[in-house]
């Protein structure tokens, strides 16, 4: 469990890396904050392959001093505007709530849970190659992506669909939110309800 651990950790003024002691307190999309850390900074990649005194966060911004130690806070919104996203299996924190604006897209790999997922399918953008609408799209593998609240879809885009998608046994688990797990989602296109558990092949 994460309750905002505060490690001792260094980075250097410029960088959008830091080296932590032990990576296993960390989750990709937690907010961080200290001395040096711009407002918002998030994590956006861990490096835990590395020497184990030596494992590597990415960061959503650069330094702007020379750091030593700083706080996790757990429970944050991570939202992406325009942004790709993509974590491992486990490496987002459960008690995140992700938010998709317009051509964002979010892949996942593994087993994963989540607070809370919206998809803004906001509009006013294309694909660069052919102009054409591109909507917010969700990839969850063949893994299952768990919520605890429901599901929140949003469309002012008449020309473009906001996608959940996965491959063989993907799965959008909603058994655990209440009411139904689906706000505002207009269809179904592909794929099975049962139990709360839509399968995405």
């Amino acid at each position: 469990a994460l309750n905002n651990p505060t490690l001792t950790n260094s980075g250097n003024q410029g960088d959008s890396t830091v080296t932590v002691a032990n990576a296993s307190a960390f989750r990709i999309g937690q907010l961080v904050s200290g001395v040096g850390i711009p407002g918002g900074t998030t994590i956006t990649a861990i490096d835990a392959s590395t020497d184990p005194l030596n494992q590597v966060l990415t960061l959503s911004n650069a330094l702007t001093t020379p750091i030593q130690g700083f706080n996790l806070t757990a429970n944050s919104t991570v939202t992406l505007n325009l942004a790709n996203l993509t974590t491992a299996e486990g490496k987002i924190n459960p008690a995140n709530r992700v938010i998709l604006n317009a051509q964002s897209t979010f892949t996942l790999d593994g087993l994963n849970s989540l607070a809370g997922l919206t998809i803004n399918n906001n509009g006013g953008n294309g694909s660069l190659l052919t102009g054409a609408p591109v909507s917010p799209t969700v990839n969850v593998g063949t893994g299952t992506l768990t919520l605890t609240e429901p599901l929140i879809a949003n469309s002012l885009n008449p020309s473009a669909i906001a996608t959940i998608t996965g491959g063989a046994g993907g799965t959008l688990d909603l058994s655990a939110t209440t009411g139904t797990g689906i706000a505002n989602l207009v269809t179904l296109t592909s794929g099975s309800l049962t139990g709360g558990k839509i399968a995405l092949s």
